[in-house]
């Protein structure tokens, strides 16, 4: 062992999604995305933690960690600019993603394919790494709509009395 390393190294492509066929995604949370064979339907993955989102820790309501709505509508509209839909026309949530200190959430955001007014149907899941047993569980189910497409409608009658 003089002089000579007989360790095993890391690999330089440990990190590079792209050694899996994934395309890189710039964003915070979402490192990941795939397009699903032939189809325009798309998966665009990442991880949510309170170590690498240290603001997550500030979301906590009776002692429990939440992962805040505003976290979800940002998972959409960083989804939406990927596949040209940059408009969240319509976002449920249907469970709260809860995350006790130093747990790691794997988190998929599933965009599908575009229809014929170009909206597209968005779902996020995510589940605990402790829990990789568990399925995923949804907590946001809505529409993408492309700038176009996109009316904004106001809440005031069109004639005013």
């Amino acid at each position: 062992f003089q002089r000579e390393n007989y360790w095993l190294m890391p690999s330089a492509q440990g990190g590079d999604v792209a050694a899996a066929g994934l395309d890189r995604v710039e964003h915070p949370v979402l490192a990941a995305a795939v397009q699903m064979g032939d189809r325009d339907e798309w998966v665009f993955t990442g991880r949510l933690s309170t170590d690498s989102q240290p603001w997550v820790r500030d979301h906590v309501v009776l002692g429990v960690l939440i992962v805040p709505g505003t976290a979800w509508v940002e998972l959409a509209l960083a989804a939406g600019r990927r596949v040209g839909a940059p408009v969240v026309d319509e976002l449920v949530m249907e469970a709260p993603l809860l995350l006790d200190e130093g747990t790691t959430a794997q988190v998929r955001v599933s965009v599908g394919a575009a229809g014929e007014d170009g909206r597209r149907e968005l779902v996020i899941f995510a589940r605990t790494e402790a829990g990789e047993d568990a399925g995923m569980t949804c907590h946001a189910r809505g529409w993408l709509a492309p700038q176009e497409a996109a009316a904004v409608s106001s809440w005031a009658p069109v004639e005013w009395p």
